[in-house]
């Protein structure tokens, strides 16, 4: 299982990947984009490679981890130190910081702090 979990960044290629696991991982990443990025054609393809059942089950565990999320960065809400270990290794994620201090890095201009936030 770990082995596939580390793959996780190179689904699309990694043969320990099969086809519709890569399709619902290509859903769930557009899915939690913003804005949302699920084509007609993608939603298409979930139905074809597995049930409503299961599109549904992945929606909601994209939309319950994406408010999550939104709730733990703007309440810089600390994490344990084995899950702060794990995302120390994604570069776009720093622990104990609200959301607003990553967008202005990630612009580079400052822009939410000029309007006085």
């Amino acid at each position: 299982m770990a082995v596939i979990l580390l793959a996780t960044r190179e689904y699309r290629t990694s043969p320990l990947y099969y086809d519709a696991q890569g399709v619902a991982l290509d859903f769930a990443l557009a899915a939690a984009s913003q804005p949302n990025d699920v084509t007609g054609a993608l939603l298409a393809e979930m139905r074809r490679r597995g049930t409503d059942g299961q599109t549904v089950a992945i929606l909601g565990v994209v939309s319950l981890f994406g408010f999550l999320n939104r709730w733990n960065d703007t309440m810089a809400t600390p994490l344990e130190p084995t899950a702060a270990g794990i995302g120390d290794g994604f570069s776009l994620w720093t622990a104990g910081r609200p959301a607003s201090t990553r967008v202005e890095r990630l612009r580079g201009d400052g822009s939410s702090a000029a309007r006085g936030r």
